[in-house]
This record gives C-alpha cells, sequence and structure tokens, in this order.
C-alpha cells in the first residue's frame, strides 16, 4: 500500500491551493517498500505550462528533486499535480502521458478535496491506488485502497 504521511498530505494540499485557479505541479519522493512506495517528500515543481489547466514540470526542478533524494538513498516515486475544478480523475492527456505514478489533488474552487494515486503503467482510468478524502473537520486522513495492494 501506498504511505503518504499526515503532513506531507496536508503539504499537498496546501500547494495545490495556492496555486488555484492554475495546476500545481511536483513529485513525490520517497523509498519503495516490500509493501508499497513510502513518501517522505512532497516537492514542488514550477509548472512550465501556459494554459492554466495544464501542467509541465520545469525540468530543471525535476533534475534538482532527483539528485537531492537520490543524495539521501530516495527515489522519485511519482508526479503529482493539481485539477482546478475537476475531479481527481485522470483526463485523457493524463492517461496519454502515464510511464510515471500520478497523484492528482482535486481542487474545487480553491478548496483542496480528495487526492489519488493512479499507477503509471496503466493507461486506462482504473481506480486508484490510494487516496484520501478531503478533512471534514477530522485530523486524521481517510484512505482506501480500492485495489487491494
Amino acid at each position: 500500500m501506498n504511505r503518504i504521511p499526515p503532513a506531507e498530505v496536508a503539504r499537498l494540499r496546501a500547494l495545490a491551493g495556492e496555486a488555484y485557479p492554475r495546476e500545481a505541479c511536483g513529485v513525490l519522493v520517497g523509498r519503495r517498500k516490500a509493501e508499497g512506495p513510502r513518501v517522505t517528500a512532497v516537492v514542488a515543481c514550477r509548472n512550465l505550462a501556459r494554459a492554466a489547466d495544464r501542467f509541465e514540470l520545469d525540468p530543471g526542478d525535476l533534475v534538482a528533486a532527483e539528485r537531492a533524494a537520490g543524495r539521501r538513498g530516495e527515489e522519485l516515486l511519482a508526479v503529482w499535480h493539481s485539477h482546478p475544478d475537476r475531479p481527481a480523475v485522470p483526463s485523457a492527456l493524463d492517461r496519454a502521458a502515464a510511464g510515471w505514478d500520478q497523484v492528482i489533488v482535486a481542487v474545487e474552487a480553491g478548496v483542496p478535496g480528495r487526492i489519488a494515486w493512479y499507477d503509471g503503467a496503466s493507461r486506462q482510468p482504473p481506480g486508484p491506488r490510494w487516496s484520501a478524502e478531503a478533512p471534514s473537520g477530522s485530523a486524521g486522513v481517510h484512505s482506501s485502497d480500492p485495489a487491494g495492494r
């Protein structure tokens, strides 16, 4: 099962909300374990896309994140981006660019909501491998793994 510490889930939501109404983007860094990836850091990257509803990771930011992760014995686990006023489901463009695992944060009217982790090896829109629902006054992170991983 994919693991994202609550503090990093909060950081992911904050970064996505700050970028609204544009898409925010970056990478998740951590270690691969037998039971699934363990995220240690959410890294923001500059979005070079001209359109507000697209993202293009700044290559320099991506290289810097990969080098920093390598120095700590970690690796890039997934690309993350937000979907302003759209659900946390891969778009056709997201699926066409599959290769990396993708973590998508839904942001509705500037308020970050559901986060979902999708397997990058699949170009189909299956259910997420991991998800966290929007907080509803509780301090906990509600997650599910419908694929049973």
